[in-house]
């Protein structure tokens, strides 16, 4: 759930290293009979766990330091030109780090969680569309340098001068 996707992600972010959590399920639950052979670790411990950690060196590092010498592999935020969030979802560390950059955040509505952390709730400049579709098209014309307001068929009133 979320209180341990927080405690993975402080861990994390403190550490300096790759941390994950894993779903457990209930241990009432029996087995399914057909189960695939790749599954059958999570099915007999009612965690995800093994298959977590079967890929955890994979997972992104956090750098901090440009003199790292992973740095020059990092993907830093000013190589990012948009970011594409759940509409109620924009209140992560990830998300939030875009604040105070050029990259363009779009909330999709369509997609709903459980968060109910709006982009608006933390002042982050947004622009909002209904499905992911929208988005993309969105991205696409902001690669191009189209302004998001000029799609919109809202008009501002003219004012006299």
């Amino acid at each position: 759930g979320g209180a341990e996707a927080m405690i993975s992600r402080l861990l994390s972010h403190t550490l300096g290293v790759p941390c994950a959590h894993a779903p457990a399920n209930d241990v009432a639950s029996l087995p399914d009979d057909d189960v695939a052979p790749k599954a059958a670790a999570e099915e007999l411990g009612f965690t995800f766990l093994p298959c977590v950690l079967a890929y955890l060196n994979r997972a992104p590092v956090q750098i901090r330091d440009r003199a790292d010498p992973r740095a020059s592999r990092a993907i830093w935020a000013e190589h990012v030109d948009a970011v594409i969030v759940p509409g109620d979802a924009a209140g992560g560390w990830a998300t939030l780090a875009f604040a105070d950059s050029k990259a363009l955040i779009v909330a999709v509505d369509e997609n709903e969680t459980a968060m109910q952390a709006t982009p608006e709730a933390f002042d982050l400049p947004c622009v909002r569309v209904n499905n992911y579709l929208e988005a993309i098209g969105l991205v696409a014309a902001h690669k191009s340098g189209v302004m998001p307001s000029a799609l919109s068929t809202r008009v501002d009133r003219i004012l006299r001068v």
